[in-house]
């Protein structure tokens, strides 16, 4: 069963994902070059999506081994600390395409 506080988190990432997509929806790759406020706004969203990932605990993570929860959290510390920089392709790439496959997904686990 999902903890309360493990549902929230997972609710907090299904919002920022939502945001990121909704944000990106009608765009293309080249407008996070062209538009600076596009750019910053998926920086942030992606960000607050791996920041409520790192607020869930292990065993829900476990359950869900099929989602790269490393990946996520590395994201999220380049973003966030900005030790690396983060290579605009992937984060396109990352909003475009693997984050609706991940809300799919999250989706499912808030009802196991």
């Amino acid at each position: 069963m999902l903890s309360p506080d493990d549902a929230y988190q997972v609710r907090e990432m299904l919002g920022h994902a939502q945001l990121a997509c909704r944000a990106a929806r009608g765009r293309s790759r080249p407008d996070l070059d062209s538009d600076r406020m596009f750019q910053v706004s998926c920086k942030r969203f992606v960000a607050g999506f791996g920041e409520a990932a790192a607020g869930l605990s292990d065993p829900f993570k476990a359950a869900h081994a099929d989602i790269p929860w490393h990946q996520i959290l590395a994201v999220h510390n380049a973003l966030v600390h900005g030790a690396v920089q983060v290579d605009l392709d992937d984060l396109w790439d990352l909003i475009d395409v693997r984050l609706p496959a991940l809300t799919r997904t999250l989706e499912q686990g808030l009802h196991d």
